[in-house]
């Protein structure tokens, strides 16, 4: 349960960050410094100012005190992970294939080649050369008439 004080004007005030350990054991840490709390979440490294409602970083005093109106509208940011023991809360499955979009056709493709010792020059790095024997692809569909058996076509 997070807690944010609405008073805003004091002079000093404190950051805790509750941790919670196996067997329901709950341990608070005091975070120092904000700023490096969360400064892996910006790609502004020079950030100075953190939003402790959002904590997100901002680089100056004026876009941190105008996005501070804003942001003290909604409740604190709270972030709770998954519970390891049970899979279904870490698990993420997709679920919703109505959103699937059915295509009308694939391909099925291979290729079959031989490495054979290159005759280049030597001062280059090349050691072997792929030679292709040959390849074969077919089209894969729910029509059977536009169904394709595999085609093979040697090279050599």
């Amino acid at each position: 349960m997070e807690y944010q004080s609405s008073e805003r004007e004091h002079e000093k005030h404190v950051n805790l960050l509750l941790l919670e350990g196996e067997n329901g054991i709950h341990h608070y840490v005091c975070i120092t410094s904000m700023l490096r709390f969360v400064a892996h979440r910006s790609k502004h490294r020079f950030a100075a100012h953190v939003c402790n409602s959002c904590l997100h970083p901002f680089e100056n005093q004026q876009s941190y005190d105008n996005h501070l109106p804003y942001c003290l509208k909604h409740s604190a940011q709270m972030i709770t992970y998954p519970n390891l023991k049970n899979e279904k809360e870490c698990t993420v499955k997709f679920r919703a294939y109505r959103k699937q979009y059915k295509l009308p056709f694939y391909l099925v493709a291979d290729s079959e080649a031989f490495l054979s010792p290159s005759s280049e020059n030597k001062s280059t790095h090349v050691i072997n050369k792929h030679q292709i024997l040959g390849f074969a692809c077919h089209r894969v569909t729910d029509n059977q008439y536009k169904t394709t058996q595999p085609s093979l076509a040697e090279m050599m």
